[in-house]
């Protein structure tokens, strides 16, 4: 009969313990649904006024010209020593981007801008003088 009585009351105390800890659902979603919301009317709603800008304008003052710092990463002594500049904007522009396949002329006018006129080789393609000249010689051994 004890033990029952104990088995009870402690399921009480877990229920009890289980049950504060509770929270009340939030009102408004935390994770917004693309689909649900437009995002552009969202930026657009979102514009600053004429106080917000002057608030920027107080954080921009506070930006110092000079930033300079030094970490490591992976045994690779970093050391940062930059002029910092700030354009002079009201807005922020941004624009959409959808993915889209890309066609071979693109692809070519990519590769031009980054490489130039280099020659370009495939991977594994590229060999040195010496690999011809053994290749040359190997065939010549196997002449009758």
């Amino acid at each position: 009969m004890k033990r029952l009585y104990i088995v009870k009351l402690l399921c009480l105390l877990l229920i009890c313990i289980l049950i504060s800890g509770c929270q009340e659902t939030p009102q408004e979603d935390l994770v917004k649904n693309k689909k649900e919301q437009d995002l552009e009317q969202e930026m657009k709603a979102n514009q600053p006024t004429g106080e917000s800008y002057a608030q920027t304008a107080e954080i921009l003052e506070s930006v110092p010209t000079h930033y300079t710092d030094e970490f490591e990463a992976d045994g690779v002594a970093v050391l940062v020593d930059a002029d910092v500049h700030i354009p002079d904007t009201d807005k922020i522009v941004s624009e959409k981007v959808k993915p889209a396949a890309m066609t071979q002329e693109q692809i070519k006018q990519v590769i031009h801008y980054f490489v130039g006129d280099a020659a370009c080789y495939p991977i594994g393609t590229a060999v040195s003088k010496e690999v011809h000249y053994f290749k040359i010689n190997k065939e010549k051994q196997w002449e009758w």
